[in-house]
């Protein structure tokens, strides 16, 4: 997590937060707490009345970008997930019906018990302050931390706002975050391009939370 002395922003992974982290190591003289992804229930007490920041990304979108950020890379730990697949939705459909296996931080037996994606095990991870389930997870099962989301959709933009109605922001800081570039962005086209009906179906499942918790639209 990223902290300075009025906010702490919680990193989800592919969410944009390289992204804020730079901008808030650059110029608002935070510090970046390690390990990097650690979640809101490790934020002591003490600070939980700070402006606490997460942001989000349409399931669709995250898949994509996880998938064009590791496929080419040998030494990428989800580097076995790709044998036998051809394209993205063949992998997809592969990765969220893993069982029995572990990659890095993610225990596709848990996930597979809790009936739920990787992108939402780690927002779970990341942003829940209480969940009272662990097998087909449901959202009223999910308490989420006190936290104000950000959609990775417009990120700057959404980010400024956020800060300014809550705690305020000096407008050369406000200028610097709007117009900075954006950081490790993958490249390719829109989600839409890379699904079939199967696997738009099998993330709409697995990442209902995420669409439920956070009002994004199934396709």
């Amino acid at each position: 997590m990223i902290v300075n002395d009025d906010m702490i922003f919680s990193h989800l992974q592919k969410c944009g937060g390289t992204f804020i982290k730079h901008m808030m190591e650059q110029h608002m003289g935070a510090v970046n707490i390690r390990p990097e992804h650690n979640g809101y229930t490790e934020i002591d007490e003490k600070n939980k009345d700070k402006l606490i920041v997460g942001s989000v990304r349409n399931p669709y979108s995250w898949y994509v970008s996880l998938y064009h950020n590791h496929v080419n890379d040998e030494g990428s730990f989800f580097r076995e997930t790709f044998e036998n697949t051809s394209n993205f939705s063949e992998w997809v459909k592969k990765f969220l019906t893993l069982n029995y296996r572990v990659y890095h931080d993610l225990n596709f037996s848990l996930l597979s018990q809790m009936d739920i994606g990787p992108y939402s095990y780690r927002m779970l991870v990341c942003y829940a302050d209480e969940v009272h389930e662990t097998k087909n997870v449901k959202k009223s099962d999910v308490v989420l931390g006190d936290i104000q989301f950000i959609k990775a959709d417009n990120l700057a933009a959404n980010f400024a706002e956020v800060v300014e109605s809550n705690i305020g922001i000096e407008e050369d800081v406000k200028n610097a975050i709007l117009t900075a570039d954006r950081i490790h962005t993958s490249i390719h086209g829109h989600y839409k391009e890379y699904y079939d009906d199967e696997s738009l179906a099998l993330v709409s499942h697995k990442d209902r939370l995420i669409f439920e918790l956070f009002e994004y639209e199934k396709e």
